[in-house]
């Protein structure tokens, strides 16, 4: 299962981009809910929002703990505040915890049901327990927000779910409206090239996976596996030892790397 990260432009690769490392890792959302000459500096859903900031940056370093004490905190500060209930779903998808992560998107959606990044947080999660087609449909309903201020986020994610669906052309239009929107989506540069992968356009497929481990340095069992398997199409099969001998020298618990230790 492929994971995202959703939160971050641009993205903390060595945190945040794990999605690629076997789960789909969000970036938080960003609509906190405070606005600026309406909500009174220092009143609760400031206090809450600088509470959900907070959370969000552990979030994006890994330290899934803290940031759950933050969003606690923005909740005690603001009950029933809907980007805290958003991100703490998020952080408890993102730790395997699929049905708090449910709970806290329902409440989410149903404090703040036209918030595009809810939608789109929301519609990220459900692609994750293989409910694409209901995922795809919260996305959409995201990107028809005129205002919704990270439209890229949602295309990516889109891209996501289209994998999960084997709707590869589908999949493939998403990742390259994502990347025309933000040239830094790392993420969608490797829903892409699996895309590609899957269309046997095995030289786009490398040009975007380069990009991925060359440019952008998201060297993680995903990333390096696409890499051979593209290789191997290609005929490169001197390059795809190459590729094989990281996975298996930097990860060599991961089960992409098991799977070739044991070769005769």
């Amino acid at each position: 299962m492929y994971r995202w990260c959703v939160l971050l432009t641009p993205f903390l690769l060595s945190a945040c981009l794990m999605n690629l490392n076997g789960g789909g890792k969000i970036t938080p959302s960003s609509n906190n809910g405070y606005l600026p000459g309406v909500e009174p500096v220092n009143g609760p859903v400031y206090r809450a929002k600088i509470h959900v900031d907070l959370a969000s940056a552990y979030y994006s370093r890994g330290k899934y703990g803290i940031a759950l004490e933050e969003i606690d905190r923005a909740l005690t500060t603001r009950p029933n505040y809907a980007p805290a209930y958003s991100l703490q779903g998020v952080v408890y998808a993102q730790l395997g915890e699929w049905t708090k992560a449910r709970k806290s998107f329902v409440i989410a959606f149903k404090n703040d049901p036209n918030n595009p990044d809810i939608q789109n947080n929301y519609g990220w999660f459900l692609c994750q327990t293989e409910h694409s087609q209901d995922g795809i449909r919260f996305i959409k309903l995201a990107l028809q927000n005129p205002l919704y201020e990270t439209p890229d986020k949602a295309y990516s994610n889109m891209s996501y779910c289209y994998l999960g669906l084997h709707e590869y052309s589908s999949s493939l239009k998403a990742a390259s409206r994502a990347i025309l929107l933000n040239r830094n989506s790392v993420e969608s540069y490797f829903y892409r090239s699996r895309a590609e992968w899957y269309l046997a356009d095995y030289a786009s497929a490398q040009a975007d996976i380069n990009r991925v481990i060359h440019h952008y340095h998201l060297i993680t069992p995903k990333t390096l596996q696409l890499a051979i398997d593209i290789q191997k199409k290609l005929g490169f099969e001197g390059n795809s030892e190459v590729y094989i001998n990281e996975l298996i020298s930097r990860f060599p618990d991961s089960a992409e790397a098991k799977s070739y230790v044991h070769r005769s």
